[in-house]
Formats: C-alpha cells, structure tokens, sequence
C-alpha cells in the first residue's frame, strides 16, 4: 500500500493546543508535548477538522485537485498575480477542477472514471 501510516497534520497540531506563527507553520518549542500526527493519512476529504478548514473560505476558493490539474493552477495563479497554497492535504476521488482532462482507465481489475485520481491535492486561492 502506497502512503505512511501517519502523518503531521497542522490542523490537528492546532486543535490539539499546538501554535502556529503568522505563516501557519508550527512553532514546536513553544507548544510542547502536542499530538499532530494524523493516523489516516491520505485521506483528508472526510476529516472533520479538515472540513471546518475549506468552510472558512468561499465556495470555489478551496477544492480537490488531480496532480496534473495542481501544476496547472499554480502556473495560472502565478501568470495572474493571484494567492494560493497547497497545505498538504490529500486524498483520493474526483478531480474538481473544471477543465480536468484526466481520461478514464484500468488499474488491475478495476475500472476508474475519468476525473478519478488515487492523489488529490488540496488548493485553496486566495489564502491570506
């Protein structure tokens, strides 16, 4: 099986007492003992805390994306000046972006639609 067993999640780093800086990144000397590792990694979609997190910004403005479709919005978010980020938040399913060309296809015995990506990543625009 591809993927760790756990992962480092800021989110619950966060919700369990651990502080962040300006940025958002962690400042592990000044939090202590705070648990941040995830054990279902990879599978950020359904995760409560990560479901608080994409209503905090407007609708279209945080969404799922395949990894051909992540290299594409960065280039566009870059040519038009705008925000982003990619927080390391992944998972697997359909690709939301809107001009996705992912085709269908087979892996082994199973049949995947188009659109289908085992490694959706997360992006949000216009992050503050």
């Amino acid at each position: 099986m591809e993927g760790g067993k756990e992962a480092f999640c800021i989110l619950l780093w966060a919700e369990n007492g651990g502080r962040v800086d300006s940025r958002g990144k962690p400042v592990y000397n000044a939090s202590g003992p705070v648990r941040g590792n995830c054990v279902t990694p990879y599978d950020c979609y359904g995760c409560p805390l990560m479901q608080k997190e994409v209503a905090r910004h407007p609708p279209g403005y945080a969404f799922w994306v395949c990894p051909a479709c992540v290299a594409e919005l960065v280039k566009d978010a870059k040519t038009r000046g705008a925000s982003f980020h990619l927080p390391g938040h992944y998972t697997e399913g359909q690709c939301q972006y809107q001009d996705c060309t992912r085709p269908a296809r087979t892996e082994g015995d199973e049949q995947l639609p188009e659109r289908y990506s085992r490694f959706l990543q997360l992006i949000i625009y216009g992050h503050p």
